[in-house]
């Protein structure tokens, strides 16, 4: 039982912050009762007020703005942006980050049903937009990948670096080590050289398992700033299981990071 809806009244949910040109903006929709139906994806309950309220929201996390699709009921909105927080609050907590940290210095912003395209699960819209959608049937699952997606934009964007959208690569299907950015590039370019020498390339020089694997798949999967959401995610599901906590907004269930277009930890 919700104990804190018999007490609390949380409103009208409402886009919130300063909206991003380009999305499908609605403020006058009915009012309808809530349902916080996807508790079950957690295994964590907290009922700090910002789970509820989209503005307290995009001030604890320090997002540009919060956006709701046309077509997302009240029922949906309050359930995404309660998964959304949450998973905002998992994030921070799992790597050891403060609340308004996630919000990379007020750029990010979310878009909760409010832009999909096609059959599209989710996206990640870069700077100057810098915006993560999640659709309204598929996006659950994909809040690691596109937050992944929005650091390694966000990263390249204050180091500088106008010739690359994403400093892990972008599209770039590039696996050979590169000794030059290694050893003269960013710190940011340097790790990501190190990292994809890991995924790649076992110690003695021989292709890893998933440089293998990736073979198979088509030059979508085989981008380096792909490789590294699917890796950020691994990681984030890996992150969340050391410290028992179960999150299926933020991560897919375990049992999809075992196939061939994700790295092993």
């Amino acid at each position: 039982m919700n104990t804190y809806h018999e007490t609390h009244s949380i409103g009208k949910i409402e886009d919130a912050g300063n909206l991003v040109q380009g999305g499908g903006i609605d403020r006058y929709w009915e009012r309808y009762p809530i349902s916080l139906d996807y508790k079950k994806l957690f295994n964590d309950t907290i009922t700090s007020d910002w789970l509820y309220d989209s503005d307290l929201a995009l001030k604890q996390f320090n997002l540009r703005s919060i956006e709701f699709g046309n077509w997302m009921s009240q029922k949906d909105r309050a359930n995404f942006l309660y998964a959304s927080a949450l998973s905002l609050h998992h994030l921070a907590l799992i790597y050891d980050l403060k609340h308004i940290q996630i919000g990379l210095n007020g750029k990010l912003s979310l878009a909760l049903g409010a832009r999909g395209t096609g059959s599209t699960k989710a996206h990640y819209e870069p700077l100057s937009r810098s915006v993560i959608n999640l659709t309204k049937t598929k996006g659950i699952g994909s809040l690691a990948h596109e937050f992944a997606h929005a650091l390694d934009n966000l990263i390249s964007f204050h180091t500088g670096k106008k010739t690359q959208t994403y400093v892990s690569g972008g599209d770039s299907t590039r696996k050979g080590y590169n000794g030059d950015i290694a050893k003269n590039g960013n710190y940011f370019e340097k790790q990501f050289e190190e990292l994809f020498n890991i995924l790649y390339y076992t110690k003695n020089g021989d292709e890893t398992k998933f440089a293998k694997n990736l073979k198979d798949q088509t030059d979508y999967y085989n981008q380096r700033a792909e490789v590294f959401a699917r890796t950020f995610e691994v990681y984030t599901h890996y992150k969340l299981q050391e410290q028992d906590m179960k999150n299926q907004f933020l991560v897919k269930p375990s049992l999809a990071y075992k196939g061939k277009k994700y790295p092993d930890i």
